[in-house]
């Protein structure tokens, strides 16, 4: 008599994630997808000089996987596709030199920092060593963060003092941070690291 094939059952790793809180796109957690909803199109900076900021972004994004596609003597575009079919584009263009905002201030209302992933540590370790190789400003070396389960990260900076970030963290740590927030049925209170500094400043001044 032949064997009837049965459907496998659901892993215990499937079945946890139909446990997690979803998204208001209905995503199951840690599942790759292609709905493009509320993913970030572009960036645009504002920089003081257009060429020297060619001169530092470009082995960067060529080593995330963009192309620059756009250059003029006021704005640069890199561009790079996303997994769910359409540009991912990053841009600059050049400030207005009579702007009162001469510096670059990551704690005034603004930007603070940005943060690529990469695949591996392996590649967090080498995009390190190829950056402090061409004498980039290190603000952090390689290290683990608790933001979620596995997150390793250094920061830099760029010739404006832009904060800048190369990160991974794998999919089971996202999912052992998403399981945590579902469990909770609210907001999860901010790690203390994830804090501003002048607010750690404060908070053990309190304490």
């Amino acid at each position: 008599m032949k064997a009837i094939a049965r459907p496998a059952a659901p892993s215990h790793h499937a079945l946890e994630r139909k446990d997690m809180r979803k998204d208001p796109k209905n995503v199951l957690p840690g599942q790759p997808h292609t709905d493009r909803t509320g993913t970030i199109n572009h960036l645009r900076l504002t920089v003081t000089d257009v060429t020297r900021a060619r001169d530092f972004y470009q082995p960067v994004m060529e080593r995330l996987g963009y192309l620059l596609v756009e250059e003029s003597v006021t704005r640069l575009a890199w561009a790079s596709w996303a997994p769910h079919g359409t540009l991912h584009w990053f841009i600059m263009s050049v400030a207005n030199p009579d702007s009162p905002n001469r510096t670059h201030d990551r704690y005034s209302p603004g930007f603070h920092h940005l943060a690529w992933n990469v695949g591996s540590r392996d590649e967090v370790d080498a995009f390190y060593r190829f950056l402090k190789d061409r004498n980039v400003p290190i603000l952090d070396p390689p290290a683990e963060y608790d933001y979620e389960p596995g997150y390793y990260a250094f920061f830099f900076s760029d010739p404006d003092d832009l904060k800048l970030e190369i990160m991974h963290v794998d999919v089971a740590g996202s999912l052992s941070y998403w399981k945590r927030f579902s469990e909770a049925g609210a907001p999860l209170k901010p790690l203390e690291i994830a804090e501003p500094l002048f607010v750690r400043a404060a908070l053990k001044s309190d304490g």
